[in-house]
């Protein structure tokens, strides 16, 4: 295997580059609900900007801009570490939420009601959870600055993000174009819940940081599964890469949940389809892959990430599906993880009770 494989593996890694550039820049620009999609889809537009740097090896902003875009690419394992540290940082975050939306509550007594609301829940015109307001603090680590600070930080995000995407198309000797994607639009719906209250979200209301972390796994699967899914182009390779690194993600949290409570007895809660589907998703989630998946450079270590043998340019990602599943094509594994994630999200969604016609549809 010579050095031609490896330029055209390198050719392959700056192809996916500039396709995946093109639609996230579409997306922003064009999508009928830019808004609220920039924000459920933040770490993986980070993502997108660090492993394309990474792999053109160019710098373009400032230490704390790129510390920024590191922190937000660093969310999307925001369900993979140990267990009581994730359920900790949430906790925090739901506190911290609890005192800016009490604090808006001039009247002590009214105060003292508890009956302010604190994390509000995304859905689609369907009903399905698609996100939440915690969910999307986490990523912008803005839940102790105010309303002015949080928005400040968020344009300035998206100014220096609009000027790296940007950056990494004229690195790759791609010039903008005017956009030719019909996205779907998508009517996003909330309700505000108060998590300290007895509510109609929580089914087992007395495991407050196990509720908020299903919940944002939930909000996870859905921001992809429900928005992603139905407003990219068929087989549209940056949609399958981050389904597949969503599904990944979700997949190890299982498996951190059941580890946990392997251990910690504590809980009367069964756990046995948590095992069950921490067990079936072995199959699909081999490391090597998973590598490939989140990074753009196709040769890791001096070694392909795609066999020469199962190399070729009209299929999605080149081989790579083929290379890592002993010859099933993409299409065939991705069929095999869609199927594998609804059966995960009828298990999150056990976990909550929630009345569609209370969803309020105002927001712009």
């Amino acid at each position: 295997m010579g050095n031609k494989y490896f330029k055209k593996l390198k050719k392959c890694s700056k192809q996916l580059i500039i396709s995946d550039g093109e639609i996230i820049s579409q997306l922003s620009l064009y999508s009928q609900n830019k808004v609220i999609l920039s924000m459920l889809l933040l770490p993986y537009i980070a993502l997108y900007c660090r492993e394309a740097q990474l792999c053109l090896k160019i710098d373009v902003l400032d230490t704390e801009f790129d510390k920024q875009i590191i922190d937000l690419r660093n969310a999307i394992k925001l369900i993979c570490g140990k267990y009581n540290k994730t359920e900790k940082s949430f906790l925090e975050l739901d506190l911290q939420q609890d005192h800016v939306f009490k604090d808006m509550i001039s009247n002590e007594y009214l105060k003292s009601l508890n009956l302010h609301k604190n994390i509000g829940v995304y859905f689609d015109g369907d009903g399905h959870v698609v996100g939440d307001t915690q969910l999307i603090c986490f990523y912008l680590n803005t839940a102790d600055k105010s309303d002015l600070e949080q928005k400040i930080k968020s344009y300035k995000l998206g100014e220096n993000i609009g000027r790296l995407l940007s950056h990494i198309n004229l690195s790759v000797g791609q010039n903008y174009k005017p956009c030719y994607y019909q996205f779907e639009k998508i009517p996003i719906g909330y309700i505000d819940y108060n998590t300290n209250v007895e509510n109609n979200l929580f089914r087992n209301k007395e495991y407050k940081g196990l509720n908020l972390i299903m919940l944002h796994m939930l909000g996870m699967l859905g921001t992809n599964k429900y928005i992603l899914q139905r407003i990219c182009p068929c087989d549209n390779v940056w949609e399958f890469r981050n389904e597949y690194i969503i599904a990944h993600n979700i997949w190890t949290g299982l498996k951190t949940i059941k580890e946990h409570f392997n251990i910690d007895k504590s809980t009367d809660i069964d756990f046995t389809l948590i095992k069950k589907l921490v067990n079936e998703g072995q199959i699909l989630f081999p490391s090597s892959f998973r590598n490939s998946m989140m990074h753009y450079d196709l040769i890791h270590d001096g070694q392909p990430c795609i066999s020469e043998d199962l190399y070729r340019s009209d299929v999605m990602l080149y081989g790579l599906v083929e290379t890592n599943f002993d010859g099933k094509n993409a299409q065939e594994y991705l069929k095999e993880l869609r199927s594998y994630m609804t059966e995960i999200e009828d298990y999150l969604n056990s976990w909550f009770i929630i009345n569609k016609s209370c969803i309020n549809w105002d927001l712009q």
